[in-house]
């Protein structure tokens, strides 16, 4: 691993081949404004196929719960805002 994260001894517990925790993506993405899939892996350094597939699936996770928005192809991500999760009732407490 050769980015910062400071969930990064739980994502070891809980996966063999750990990636950045949802809270390390979304600071990297808000920093960035609007990143790809590839992009991030480049600013994780992720270059292991795995590692990179099981990113793309976290991405796909943050969209269906509201943390992401994807548009375009490919997709580019940016985070979502809590004012816009509270308009479409995707808003946690």
């Amino acid at each position: 691993m050769s980015w910062n994260d400071p969930n990064a001894s739980s994502e070891a517990k809980r996966y063999d081949n750990p990636i950045p925790s949802r809270e390390l993506i979304l600071s990297t993405i808000n920093e960035h404004g609007e990143v790809t899939h590839q992009q991030l892996a480049k600013a994780f350094n992720i270059d292991d196929p795995d590692q990179f597939d099981a990113l793309g699936n976290r991405l796909k996770a943050m969209a269906r719960d509201g943390q992401v928005n994807r548009d375009g192809r490919p997709y580019r991500y940016r985070t979502v805002t809590k004012q816009c999760r509270q308009r479409y009732s995707v808003c946690t407490s």
